[in-house]
């Protein structure tokens, strides 16, 4: 349980360095969900779902571009890449995950 509190919190410490660092328009820290694989039931009674293999992003937003970090269930940073800000792919993942920490 105590690691799982200190992922966000270098998640945090990462996005207020980018912020700083890059000054970027705003920074958000995001969890994603876990994604329901069965449901079963009216409610539904049953439902099994799937961990994310990336847990977490970061999106940076510059003027005419998004900046992705990815982030794996220990804090590592797996990679980035650019993203347009008109992206079908961004929509999804911001729609897919739960906002953790918002930096204007």
């Amino acid at each position: 349980m105590d690691g799982q509190r200190k992922v966000p919190k270098e998640l945090i410490h990462f996005g207020k360095r980018e912020y700083r660092e890059k000054k970027p328009i705003q920074v958000r820290i995001l969890r994603i969900k876990d994604t329901p694989l069965f449901k079963r039931g009216v409610l539904p009674s049953l439902m099994v779902k799937q961990n994310p293999s990336i847990p977490y992003a970061i999106l940076a937003e510059y003027i005419d571009m998004y900046r992705v970090y990815l982030f794996d269930s220990k804090g590592i940073l797996l990679g980035a890449e650019n993203a347009e800000k008109q992206s079908l792919v961004l929509e999804k993942l911001v729609k897919s995950s739960k906002l953790i920490y918002h930096i204007p």
